[in-house]
């Protein structure tokens, strides 16, 4: 009784049965409701009301998602739940996506078709981004280790329209006193360890030499 609305919809042709609840959910999201399948009945609410008639479960990409509006929760293995829903929300629907940072989980919410792009969308950035990467830990003797950072920056182009951007990446692990060097090219950590013993003989100023 609390569902309201208007639909003018017309098809061209008919509607298969897969695709009649999927059509049936996107009319009523214009409308603020949603499908809720409890028991196997299907029930009509406005999303407001939908909180107390969804128990969560995890959402594997293995597993089919379940009919009807629910809720899935799904673990991240190599990205911060923070940055996911940064990369989540402009694909999801308005406050469907919830994170918990300590457990390092996303909350989903919405359609079946609606938490199939989600689903979809988390499995593409959660990725070990450095899979494919060769990795070289440089420990710094006397320079600051941030200002040489800056002057290996300088040396591989690595911001604006260097050919080296995103190729080479120089990240300070102060705690270490170290720099971290991240490259898809092998040949370049050579090239950084070179250039860091050059620029921490010096004192990290660019334009030294040795």
């Amino acid at each position: 009784p609390s569902v309201t609305g208007t639909v003018t919809f017309r098809t061209v042709r008919p509607i298969s049965m897969r695709d009649l609840l999927p059509t049936l959910e996107m009319l009523l999201r214009q409308n603020n409701a949603a499908v809720v399948v409890e028991e196997g009945i299907y029930k009509i609410l406005p999303i407001s009301q939908v909180r107390g008639s969804v128990s969560p479960q995890l959402g594997v990409s293995s597993q089919p998602l379940p009919a009807g509006f629910s809720v899935i929760v799904v673990p991240l293995r190599f990205v911060g739940a923070r940055e996911m829903q940064k990369l989540l929300e402009p694909f999801a629907p308005e406050n469907t996506v919830r994170i918990d940072p300590v457990r390092n989980l996303v909350v989903m919410a919405g359609t079946q078709r609606e938490l199939r792009h989600l689903l979809d969308t988390v499995e593409l950035f959660d990725v070990d981004w450095l899979a494919g990467y060769s990795v070289g830990l440089f420990p710094i003797k006397s320079a600051d280790v941030k200002t040489l950072v800056q002057d290996l920056d300088r040396v591989f182009g690595a911001g604006g329209d260097s050919p080296l951007a995103g190729i080479v990446r120089v990240i300070p692990i102060e705690r270490m006193n170290a720099i971290l060097v991240v490259t898809t090219q092998p040949k370049y950590l050579e090239m950084a360890r070179v250039w860091a013993d050059r620029l921490d003989q010096v004192g990290g100023t660019s334009g030294g030499s040795r």
